[in-house]
């Protein structure tokens, strides 16, 4: 109970220091809505990306984003991840039955295109000119470290013409890169923790 809120007395803190120390920021507290003007060269759809932080401790970032004052479809609901390490490394070093690591939350910036997953990007209508995005608060807390910026959103291509892009390009002949999932350096949910498998060296979890 004391470390909980030694940590939410802290990121309070850190909150206040950043706002205090630099300009731009903005509180996206809870109960609140936020509005910026961003300015499209053209009419079409676009991808918005949003510099941000999570105040530490709390539940899910929750967000409902409307363009010019309407819902966009789509984004009735997005999250913005916490993120979380180990609390420490002797996981690597137990014998026999494994304690799980403590999950802690850190503080990190991370510039987010708004999505509903890592490989689909939102698209967003916006008219030529100024237009208006509203971050309506769900829940949860976060900075907004400036203001969003708008690409033109360019149409998906197939593999198949993928490959025909890169028909030139030369295959790679080196050896095979591979990251144990146990050493992830960030992790997006509390449930994520390392768990050795010593029951076959060549398992890759």
């Amino acid at each position: 109970m004391l470390q909980n809120l030694l940590k939410w007395c802290f990121g309070i803190a850190f909150t206040l220091a950043v706002l205090l120390g630099r300009q731009g920021i903005v509180l996206a507290a809870e109960y609140e809505s936020i509005i910026f003007e961003v300015v499209a060269e053209e009419a079409g759809y676009h991808h918005i990306s949003v510099h941000y932080m999570a105040v530490l401790g709390g539940g899910d970032i929750l967000r409902e984003v409307r363009i010019n004052g309407e819902i966009a479809p789509g984004a009735e609901v997005i999250t913005f991840s916490r993120f979380f390490v180990d609390e420490n490394q002797d996981w690597m070093y137990q014998q026999g039955n494994q304690l799980f690591p403590t999950q802690v939350e850190v503080e990190r910036a991370v510039h987010f295109t708004l999505a509903v997953n890592t490989a689909m990007y939102i698209p967003f209508w916006l008219n030529a000119g100024t237009n208006t995005i509203e971050f309506l608060e769900l829940e949860g807390e976060m900075l907004i470290l400036e203001p969003p910026t708008v690409t033109l959103a360019t149409p998906r291509i197939s593999y198949a013409e993928y490959l025909q892009l890169h028909s030139g390009a030369s295959r790679y002949s080196g050896a095979m890169i591979v990251r144990q999932a146990q050493h992830a350096m960030y992790k997006t949910s509390r449930s994520l923790f390392p768990v050795n498998e010593r029951a076959c060296p060549l398992v890759t979890p």
